[in-house]
């Protein structure tokens, strides 16, 4: 897969930032099955590990 950089990172694929914004809703929500809550702040508080 051909890559580009948009400002934040040299490896954000071009399907750009509504992909990155899936995958993280998927994480974020992979998470909120496990531990039952997840940390939303809208300050970035669903990057947190």
């Amino acid at each position: 897969m051909e890559k580009v950089g948009n400002g934040s990172s040299g490896n954000v694929p071009r399907l750009g930032m509504a992909g990155v914004v899936e995958e993280a809703k998927r994480v974020v929500e992979g998470r909120e099955k496990l531990t039952g809550s997840v940390e939303r702040k809208g300050n970035g508080g669903s990057m947190r590990v």
